[in-house]
């Protein structure tokens, strides 16, 4: 499959077509959507396949294809339950995220300009 940077084209794991902003997956080589790439670095695995693609990347890789992708981010249909913080009042909520059900608005003021915590930040 040909794939160009300049033109428009479906995200590779979910079929979101056209992709306006679009990344390639730390998993694999796949360009996927920003939405898709927002579910990817929820994954509980996530840190292991961005430590090693630096890894390798360090040892003179720059074609790392990444360490495999996991059946359950195959189609975009993961559900995370994530911690939220609102960076407008500070309020922190948990919610299940998925591709089809976005966070929503903050609870505590009506923005949506709400932002997913790590989970070393929600240990506060």
């Amino acid at each position: 499959m040909t794939r160009s940077v300049l033109t428009p084209h479906a995200c590779e794991r979910c079929g979101v077509s056209p992709v306006g902003a679009w990344t390639v997956s730390m998993f694999n080589t796949q360009q996927i959507c920003m939405t898709c790439k927002q579910t990817e670095r929820l994954h509980p695995d996530y840190a292991h396949a961005h430590d090693t693609e630096c890894e390798a990347v360090k040892a003179g890789d720059r074609n790392f294809p990444g360490v495999g992708l996991p059946a359950d981010l195959a189609g975009g249909g993961t559900v995370y339950d994530v911690t939220y913080k609102c960076p407008s009042c500070n309020t922190i909520w948990q919610k299940q995220w998925s591709r089809s059900q976005q966070p929503g608005d903050c609870p505590g003021c009506g923005c949506k300009s709400v932002t997913p915590l790590k989970e070393e930040e929600t240990n506060v």
